[in-house]
């Protein structure tokens, strides 16, 4: 469940202002994964390509869904998690 939610952080496209509920587990590998986004931009930038570090780990990374994607990964009824995004 947790990993198809991180997972979910990089197919997701729409910005969203939703701010997600999170486990401890899934706050750890959000940022966790921010990490690894922020020293791939690094890698680019040094490599001559015009990405800050930062910015590059915002572009890709949209978490507005991932605590939608886990609890449907746990079987929560549709309409509850309907209840926890304003994402159409």
């Amino acid at each position: 469940d947790e990993i198809v939610a991180l997972l979910s952080a990089l197919v997701f496209q729409q910005k969203s202002t939703d701010e997600p509920t999170l486990t401890e587990g899934l706050r750890k590998a959000r940022d966790q994964t921010i990490e690894i986004a922020r020293s791939l931009g690094a890698i680019q930038m040094e490599h001559k390509l015009d990405i800050l570090p930062d910015e590059y780990a915002r572009e890709v990374l949209k978490f507005g869904l991932m605590e939608v994607v886990y609890e449907w990964g746990r079987g929560t009824a549709f309409k509850e998690i309907c209840d926890l995004t304003t994402v159409p």
